[in-house]
């Protein structure tokens, strides 16, 4: 719990809560969510009582609501309609939990309802909608197709956070009214993403929207450990991404394993020793499986091929 005199930073926030930074930037900006205090140096603290409030907000989010729609709730709104355990997208029906494919983008929304595909799709009005779906129901989504009148480097870094909100191989699909640049075209080439500019019309959405396309698997499956040989691809890679982060990550990762490796031969004195042990190796467990799906997310972004 919480004390009420503390104050938190927003990226302590934005890990308390299980959003981005960018997020929470996003809901101050467009809904008027502000929640945050600015220090004597400017930047944001939020204290202990709104963070309870956000932590509501991400809960009824789950629930298929937009934030659109709650942002100006009061934490005790917020409750009430946490009590529902319907959706309110579908009625409460089970169809609200089908898989589906994520649209946005107006042109787009048109000509996906003229195509009269057979996928189940969801049209959103704003991007931040779809990336807060993707980040808290990734197992309902089959794929994202997104569509922008340009692509600029404030865009690309939306693909990308959407992108890392996936919790298994899904197609995610760019469309652009005007020429990509070549280097974004590139990175996004480079980290799986497909895109397609120059402007779209009917007939090329009919054919993104194939529903074999979409065909994925219904359950997130945790990534494989990562062999000396895929470990040493991170840690000799030099990355898109301007630092050396990726290859520190493969470090970890390297270290991790060694650790793991040692805390199982350590010798056991006594019951206690067994004990502890038990609960180190359990805890390492969990991180290395964290620690894999990372270095997974970060390799197949950066266009690694592990």
């Amino acid at each position: 719990m919480l004390s009420d005199n503390q104050s938190f930073s927003i990226g302590t926030v934005a890990r308390i809560i299980g959003v981005s930074t960018h997020t929470l930037r996003a809901w101050e900006k467009r809904y008027d969510l502000n929640l945050a205090q600015r220090n004597a140096s400017g930047r944001r603290e939020y204290p202990a009582g709104e963070i309870e409030k956000l932590k509501m907000i991400k809960s009824v989010l789950k629930l298929g609501y937009k934030i659109s729609d709650v942002a100006h709730l009061s934490i005790n709104e917020l409750a009430q309609l946490k009590s529902n355990e319907s959706s309110p997208s579908e009625g409460g029906s089970s169809q609200s939990k089908k898989r589906r494919v994520l649209i946005y983008g107006k042109k787009l929304s048109h000509l996906v309802f003229q195509s009269r595909t057979n996928i189940r799709y969801q049209v959103f009005d704003e991007l931040i909608d779809l990336a807060d779906l993707v980040e808290s129901e990734s197992a309902i989504v089959n794929g994202v197709v997104l569509s922008f009148n340009k692509v600029d480097a404030e865009i690309e870094e939306l693909i990308y956070t959407i992108k890392l909100g996936f919790k298994r191989q899904l197609p995610l699909i760019v469309f652009s009214e005007t020429p990509l640049p070549s280097e974004i075209a590139k990175r996004l080439s480079d980290s799986h993403i497909e895109t397609i500019d120059e402007g779209f019309d009917l007939d090329i959405v009919k054919e993104t929207l194939r529903p074999e396309r979409f065909e994925v698997e219904s359950n997130a499956q945790p990534k494989s450990s990562l062999n000396k040989i895929q470990v040493g691809k991170l840690l000799d890679h030099k990355s898109d991404v301007y630092c050396e982060c990726p290859n520190h990550l493969a470090d970890v990762y390297t270290k991790l394993d060694e650790f793991i490796t040692y805390t199982k031969n350590c010798e056991i004195l006594s019951p206690k020793d067994a004990a502890v042990h038990q609960h180190i190796n359990q805890k390492l467990q969990e991180i290395q499986g964290n620690l894999t799906q990372l270095v997974w997310d970060v390799a197949e972004l950066d266009g690694i091929d592990l």
